[in-house]
């Protein structure tokens, strides 16, 4: 099995109209192969020119490259191309594992969470994981060594901040069918390889609190003494419209100031504890999600189906005001 063939294939229609571009205007991106003659990308392009009778087009051949370090290239070359669905996404990382690479490895030239390939390669790395791996730094370690490293470490808070305790992948999903797309992480993992897949990210290096915030965001804050700041800045920057819409998960901590201050927004009150990614148990503490925008009735749709969604709700002659359900929200009455 040469590199390429972890990615997978073209759907006919591609296919069809690759081959159609080649034949009107030639090979356009050279095709890359091995000293030994083997594709390593341009699998397409090489099948293609067979088709059409092209014996001749423009290849870059690449020498003395280890297959880890092939497939890495390969991996880095095809995926800003190809736009895979998140099945896809996990086969390929499974390909990938039982091809030799680190779980950091994969979540680096994949640019996924840590937690996203735990979760891919749970369900079954094909031929199995090898016995070594290759890392970050390019040398080899016992795969067995290699999971007690990338092991959840127990007593942590529960933040986007540590890659091992990020937002669960079914929150991110509904987060995005509200959102559309989330412009802005400001607690995020990792800029290079990030849970979260938004167009920005500030990590604890950056400190997101010092810069300015735009567009859709999406907020896993740390949850010590510095949460009550998150809170301003996400109201502040809300505030001044820079923010166009914002959803933020956090620990349902009634009794607090900053709790208060997010009265004005509904809010969805998770069942049950939320089990963070990685986590062999729920959160010692409840959940909510809250949302900070206009379309609350989206907000509602997507969420109120793993929650109770509650709003503040202005009794008319009365200054006072009192809780209501998604249903009082979604019916509108």
């Amino acid at each position: 099995m040469n590199s390429s063939q972890v990615l997978p294939p073209l759907r006919e229609d591609e296919y069809v109209a690759l081959k159609r571009s080649i034949q009107e205007n030639g090979v356009l991106v050279p095709i890359e192969c091995d000293e030994q003659g083997n594709v390593l990308d341009g699998h397409h392009r090489f099948k293609a020119c067979r088709e059409l009778g092209i014996k001749d087009w423009p290849r870059i051949v690449r020498k003395g490259m280890m297959e880890e370090e092939s497939l890495e290239h390969v991996l880095t070359l095809n995926l800003d191309r190809r736009h895979l669905t998140p099945e896809e996404r996990d086969n390929v990382i499974r390909q990938v594992r039982s091809r030799g690479l680190s779980v950091r490895s994969i979540a680096q030239v994949m640019h996924v969470g840590v937690a996203t390939v735990h979760r891919a390669i749970s369900a079954g790395v094909p031929s199995g994981t090898p016995a070594t791996v290759r890392g970050t730094d390019g040398k080899r370690h016992p795969a067995q060594r290699e999971r007690a490293l990338c092991a959840p470490p127990l007593g942590v808070h529960f933040s986007s901040e540590t890659a091992e305790w990020c937002t669960p992948g079914e929150i991110i999903e509904r987060v995005q069918r509200v959102l559309g797309a989330i412009d802005l992480d400001p607690c995020s993992d990792s800029r290079d390889a990030p849970h979260v897949p938004a167009q920005e990210h500030y990590t604890r290096e950056d400190d997101g609190l010092a810069h300015l915030w735009r567009g859709r965001v999406y907020l896993n804050p740390p949850y010590g003494r510095e949460l009550p700041a998150w809170i301003d800045k996400l109201l502040g920057e809300y505030g001044s419209g820079r923010i166009a819409e914002a959803i933020a998960l956090l620990p349902a901590r009634t009794d607090t100031q900053w709790f208060r201050k997010l009265r004005s927004f509904p809010r969805c009150f998770l069942w049950g504890r939320l089990r963070f990614s990685e986590a062999s148990s729920g959160a010692p503490f409840p959940s909510m999600i809250v949302y900070v925008g206009d379309r609350w009735e989206r907000f509602v749709e997507v969420f109120s189906d793993i929650g109770d969604v509650y709003a503040l709700v202005e009794l008319p002659g009365r200054g006072s005001s009192v809780g209501g359900n998604s249903n009082w929200l979604w019916d509108g009455t």
